[in-house]
């Protein structure tokens, strides 16, 4: 499919700007991980309710909490959304997360998500659980 080879270049492209990057990218099975040493990412390519396609983060985290490297890891994420002009989607939601455990609570990943262009959407997604989370996109 030419939108996972476009994807694929892409995140290749920005992901390595400024560090080797290790990842693991499926595109068959349409999901990635990221690895770039301080912080991860979960990714998956999914569908929004109006039927475009988005890159949906199912997690992303630091090992060190409180140096901004989630935030530098999102923001070439944002980059990468801008670039392309795909959309990202994610539920913020800290239940059931024990990779980020002990980083920020429910109201304050929120606040993270907005202050870094993130906005709530009245859309919903089929493709999480935590529905008392707030689905949100960027780029969109």
């Amino acid at each position: 499919m030419e939108l996972r080879k476009i994807i694929r270049e892409t995140i290749n492209e920005v992901l390595n700007e400024n560090r080797n990057i290790q990842k693991l990218l499926d595109f068959e099975i349409d999901s990635a991980f990221i690895d770039d040493n301080y912080a991860h990412a979960e990714l998956s390519i999914e569908q929004l309710a109006d039927g475009e396609i988005s890159i949906y983060i199912s997690e992303i985290w630091a090992d060190i909490k409180g140096k901004g490297y989630a935030t530098k890891l999102l923001n070439k994420l944002r980059k990468y959304s801008n670039k392309t002009g795909i959309p990202l989607s994610l539920r913020a939601s800290t239940s059931n997360n024990i990779k980020t455990s002990g980083g920020l609570g429910q109201n304050e990943l929120v606040s993270w998500y907005l202050k870094n262009g993130f906005r709530i959407s009245e859309e919903d997604n089929s493709f999480e659980s935590d529905v008392s989370a707030p689905f949100m996109v960027f780029n969109k």
